[in-house]
């Protein structure tokens, strides 16, 4: 059963007290019960497990506290939440017998999602062995926790755009796909709306506004999906928009593969680069509502959700693609989640010279859906020098780009 593995990897994951080595100091007030914002702090020397809530009350500013586990590289913070996915829309009885027998809350349900909801859990519950009494009911389909993961995001006729010539991601000849030759096709188009959830676009960046349209920020809960100005994944986004539709013949930048496609910007990760289950889920559902036909997610981790699972299930259903990274931990390395869940299309990364970039995870099992160049490309970064690119522009290459609004060379499955 595909919702009991999840359930047990993650299981795996937080039942080892060996890799739990730093703790985080969520700020307060806390942003929303989905979301986890804070400070990453080495764990006190000698501070038992039981002593870690106490660290709480040394500062006003201080929400909660919460132990780090590591999957790999990978910090997981468990909340003090859990979602619950019924077999149908569960009935207020149901509902009152439930939280009565195992002493839960209720915290909420996704806008877009049928017969889930989200419950708080009472103190010193053991999560996952509550996770496992729920989902052993037979009108539940599945339990979780919920758990915050700092996402992986995987970085790495000629037009008259300055910097055209440098993409050579958009040209057979130099070891690209046929991008021009493509567009004597199709060059997107207005019905076509690709949502890159990540940590945001930058919104006033010249080679993107006039092709984005409205998007979502779940991690401030608002209409304005603009990325942190100096973290280091804040530009992923924004690197991410311009490999799929820069704005193309405006005598500035760079061109993209569909440059009359419009991007729905979704921002799902803040500073810390932290994000979980409830607002990916949400993230991938809100496009799906909202027009897109197609979804990008360039991140991923090594634990499964049934949450994410789900949501991507359903998009798929509703005729939208949903796109993966495959991660970036090399041939031999695991292709990460969600891009090994069967509805994602696992994309991998090429060099110039048609080869598999070193760093693009690939391994037989579940094999890598399609690649795409994603060594040392050329695209967009956030305006200014907050971005990838924080050099003065020198040389051929770089000086059509004084405001340092470009980056010349990145590597990841993301792009």
């Amino acid at each position: 059963d595909v919702a009991v593995e999840a359930l047990h990897a993650q299981a795996k994951v937080l039942r080892q007290p060996s890799v739990a080595s730093d703790i985080v100091l969520a700020r307060h007030p806390p942003v929303h019960v989905k979301m986890l914002d804070g400070v990453l702090v080495p764990k006190l020397e000698g501070l038992r497990e039981g002593q870690i809530t106490e660290v709480a009350a040394l500062s006003d500013t201080i929400a909660s506290v919460h132990t780090v586990y590591q999957a790999g590289e990978t910090h997981v913070v468990p909340l003090s939440t859990m979602t619950v996915r019924f077999n149908g829309e569960p009935n207020p009885r149901l509902l009152f017998a439930l939280t009565s027998e195992f002493g839960l809350e209720e915290a909420g349900r996704p806008k877009f999602a049928s017969g889930v909801v989200r419950y708080r859990l009472p103190a010193g519950a053991d999560s996952f062995a509550l996770a496992e009494k729920l989902a052993a009911k037979h009108y539940v389909k599945w339990a979780e926790p919920d758990l915050a993961i700092q996402l992986a995001f995987n970085a790495a006729p000629a037009p008259n755009d300055a910097l055209f010539k440098s993409q050579w991601q958009m040209q057979a000849g130099a070891g690209g796909v046929q991008v021009p030759e493509a567009w004597e096709i199709s060059q997107g188009g207005d019905n076509i709306t690709l949502a890159i959830v990540d940590t945001g676009i930058d919104l006033t960046h010249p080679d993107l506004k006039a092709n984005l349209v409205a998007g979502w920020d779940f991690v401030d809960d608002d209409d304005s999906p603009q990325p942190d100005e100096d973290t280091q994944t804040s530009p992923h986004g924004t690197a991410c928009a311009g490999m799929a539709a820069a704005v193309t013949n405006n005598n500035i930048g760079i061109a993209g593969p569909a440059p009359k496609a419009k991007i729905m910007p979704i921002r799902v990760a803040g500073k810390m680069g932290f994000s979980t289950a409830p607002v990916l889920a949400d993230a991938i559902r809100w496009p799906v509502d909202h027009g897109a036909k197609i979804i990008s997610c360039s991140w991923g981790g090594p634990i499964p959700s049934n949450q994410i699972a789900d949501a991507i299930d359903e998009a798929t259903a509703a005729g939208v693609l949903v796109f993966v990274a495959a991660g970036n931990s090399g041939p031999g390395g695991d292709v990460g989640f969600p891009a090994q869940f069967e509805s994602a299309i696992a994309v991998g990364a090429t060099t110039s010279d048609h080869t598999l970039a070193g760093f693009s995870s690939y391994k037989p099992g579940k094999l890598v859906d399609i690649c795409a160049p994603g060594a040392k490309v050329f695209t967009t970064d956030v305006v200014g020098e907050l971005g990838y690119n924080r050099d003065p522009a020198t040389g051929d290459e770089n000086t059509s780009d004084p405001p340092n609004n470009y980056m010349p060379e990145i590597d990841g499955t993301s792009f």
